[in-house]
Order: structure tokens, then sequence, then C-alpha cells
């Protein structure tokens, strides 16, 4: 059984494949700005079966390639045993770069990590990476911008009013949830948004996955509760009547499936099927959204 240790997050709830691509801006970091991560001791344990980081860096940016200031890139370390390490992230500067030690004291040796990044409260989805362990004196090091990607609010919302009665949601590019607010957290419900992005150029977790369609959803949060999720409803977009699709979830932190199952920090899995109905993908029974993150679907 894995185990967790999250040393701060900077919103609510918040804080297994893909590229070193991230997506979006088709760019590479020949050079990082002097940050104090040069000076840091990086002799590794000898005892460490894995690879020895002391910290990390690198850029978030806009689909444009617009660097994002004040975006909060929080790295998720996992160790040779599983144990998984959150580190207080930090805030990225003018220029979109950040940088961020891995504390004294918290385990250094790990065997692959996945990074969070958000802008929080500006209009952005939050985006999980697997990023590949390029070293520098003990530094990772993505050479790749993190790519952040829009939200558009919902286009139709019903009032909040009795909470524990389920509503359908109406959002950017047609997709529907129908959501009960109780079992979100906070003032979410208030917040909910979306958008469609072009699944043939995808962001990082979704290179090696052929899909037919692909939203950002906002806010990251879990929407497990005694509903079990919430039922979608996708436009169809030329799928023929009667197709079936599987659907497909960004793994977040503690993200679990209506089944109980736990999807890990930026893994991107099926979990359950949809039909195509008076051309809209609509989620069999059984396959109701657990998580708000991003949603995925390809045929079947």
């Amino acid at each position: 059984m894995r185990s967790l240790s999250i040393l701060l997050l900077c919103v609510p709830l918040l804080c297994a494949a893909c590229s070193a691509d991230t997506g979006g801006t088709g760019t590479l970091i020949t050079e990082f700005p002097p940050d104090p991560l040069d000076a840091l001791d990086a002799t590794p344990d000898p005892a460490c079966t894995g690879t020895w980081a002391v910290g990390g860096r690198g850029q978030i940016v806009d689909e444009s390639g617009v660097p994002v200031s004040g975006a909060r890139p929080q790295m998720c370390l996992r160790s040779p045993t599983d144990t998984l390490l959150c580190v207080m992230p930090p805030e990225s500067g003018a220029d979109g770069f950040w940088h961020q030690e891995v504390p004294e004291g918290e385990p250094r040796c790990i065997a692959e990590i996945a990074l969070r990044a958000l802008r929080p409260n500006a209009g952005f989805g939050t985006t999980y990476c697997h990023v590949p362990l390029t070293m520098n004196g003990g530094v990772i090091e993505l050479r790749e911008p993190i790519v952040l990607y829009r939200t558009t609010p919902a286009t139709s919302l019903p009032p909040l009013g009795d909470e524990t009665a389920m509503r359908t949601v109406v959002l950017a590019d047609g997709l529907e949830l129908d959501v009960t607010p109780d079992v979100l957290f906070g003032d979410d419900y208030e917040q909910l948004a979306a958008r469609r992005v072009d699944h043939t150029d995808p962001p990082c977790f979704a290179r090696s996955t052929a899909l037919d369609g692909l939203y950002v959803l906002g806010p990251e949060t879990s929407v497990l509760g005694e509903t079990g999720g919430f039922p979608v409803r996708i436009p169809a977009n030329g799928l023929a009547e009667g197709s079936r699709v599987q659907l497909l979830v960004l793994g977040g932190l503690e993200t679990r499936l209506a089944d109980g199952s736990a999807v890990d920090e930026a893994d991107f899995v099926p979990f359950g099927t949809g039909t195509v109905t008076d051309g809209m993908i609509v989620s069999d029974p059984g396959s109701e959204l657990t998580y708000l993150s991003w949603l995925g679907y390809r045929a079947l």
C-alpha cells in the first residue's frame, strides 16, 4: 500500500504515462535562469537505489507559449519503495520559470516524478505530467515547458438551491454533467468550467493515447459521493448513432474511481464507457465521472 506525504497544498483538495513532450509549444528550454539550486549539496545517499534529486526546475506557459506567472508547479516524487512526497509548490516568476528544493530530511531518492501545475483563480485547468528524470547536478530539469490550458465558464448553471439535488450543468462546447453540488468541495459548483481541447495535439499525459475527443475541466476536485459520480453527455461529433466509446479521466491527488480503485497522479486511464444516443455520447450506468480534471473518449 502506498503512503503519501504532502508538505503543503496551495488550494483546497489539491495536492501512469506520458512522454517528455508536454504539448502545445514544441519548444525546448536550452538555458535556465540562475537559481539557488546550483549551490545545493547533491551528494547522493549510497543506499539510494533510484535517482537522487535535491530539487527541480522548469517553466510554465500557456497554449500560445506565453509564460504564465504566478503558476504553482508541484513535484510529486515517488520513491523506489512507492512512498509519495508532494513538495510544497513554489510560484513561477514573470518569465514562467520556477525552481523548488526537495527539503532536507525528506526522501530524495526517487523512482519517478509527476508534476502538477495550475494557476489558481485564473481560468486555467490543472495539468499533470509524468516528466523524465533529466538531471543536472542532482536537479531535475524539465526541458519541455509545462502547458496550462484555459477553461470556459459553464454556459448554463442552474441556481444552487437544494445542494443535494442533481441538476444538469451545460459546459462549453456542449459538454453536459448531471451535478450534485453538495459532493463538490466548497464553492466549486459556482466555478464549474470546461473546454474542448485539440485531441490531435494533446497535453503530456495523453501523448501516447489515441483519442477522438478531449476536454479540460475545472476546478480540479473529486466528485465521488453517495451518487458515485456524475453522469456525462458529450457531443458525438460525427460518431454514428449507437456507437460505443471508452471514457478516460486524468488522475490527480488521491483520485479514486467509482469502484474505489486509485488512479496515480498524471495517469490517464479508462473509467467507463458511453453510447451515442440522439447525437450525444451518454455515459453508461456505472460509468459516472468521479474526478474533475481532464475527460477524454475514444471509439471502441
